[in-house]
């Protein structure tokens, strides 16, 4: 006789995550690409993909998962005058996060196929952005250097809270969706090597620093819908 699922009995599974949510954004590299600069392109949203695992006590759900978090890269945006318009570089920019966290969904009512719960993780966040330069005649004139790659990093904290819903989708594979809010701010970042850039020459482990002097920060918080895959072993 084929085991019948029962929600309320399933102990340790592991689960496969994915979602997504809004977010525009210049700040990777607008922050430090020179003064009197316009972009004709931006990030517009976040993506994540996460996997781990989870431990059911019932009333409480604890789940241990690696998450990385990414916008999609930006290809070619165009550093241009913000008066007349002349096109100084173009660049390149990737942005990602690898965030190892814990968190915990409380069970507020379960069914034998399916249950509602609320959610509250947090982890810690290891921020990377690689940005690449590459300057026409004229943005050499204007700024005195020549084509550079730079990668910023960063360490900070990750927090997210939301509710979700998961119900038997076939076996002992369920399906969950959820929404919720992420914080994920950085505002301790680093040259991960020495680079001549738009504010000279950095050396490695140096602050990042904007246009004005100032540190240079990264808030990718904001909501998101999840949808995840669970199979639930035993």
């Amino acid at each position: 006789m084929a085991k019948v699922f029962d929600m309320t009995g399933q102990s340790f599974g592991s689960y496969l995550r994915a979602t997504y949510g809004p977010w525009s954004s210049q700040d990777p590299f607008a922050q430090s690409s020179g003064t009197g600069v316009s972009f004709d392109n931006q990030y517009s949203g976040i993506e994540s993909y996460e996997f781990g695992f989870l431990i059911n006590t019932k009333r409480l759900t604890w789940r241990l998962g690696f998450e990385y978090v990414a916008p999609q890269p930006l290809n070619t945006v165009n550093g241009n005058d913000s008066a007349s318009g002349a096109n100084y570089y173009s660049l390149s920019s990737t942005v990602a996060s690898l965030d190892p966290k814990l968190g915990v969904e409380l069970n507020l009512k379960t069914w034998k196929e399916s249950r509602l719960w609320f959610l509250g993780e947090g982890g810690i966040a290891m921020l990377d952005i690689h940005n690449n330069y590459t300057f026409t005649a004229a943005g050499t004139t204007k700024y005195g250097i020549g084509n550079f790659n730079e990668e910023v990093k960063s360490t900070g904290t990750v927090y997210a809270a939301g509710f979700g819903f998961e119900t038997l989708m076939s076996d002992a594979t369920t399906v969950s969706f959820e929404l919720g809010y992420r914080y994920l701010n950085f505002t301790n970042l680093t040259e991960a090597s020495g680079v001549t850039n738009f504010q000279g020459n950095v050396g490695s482990g140096a602050s990042a620093t904007q246009n004005g002097g100032a540190a240079r920060t990264l808030n990718m918080s904001g909501p998101y819908a999840a949808v995840s895959l669970r199979v639930w072993i035993f």
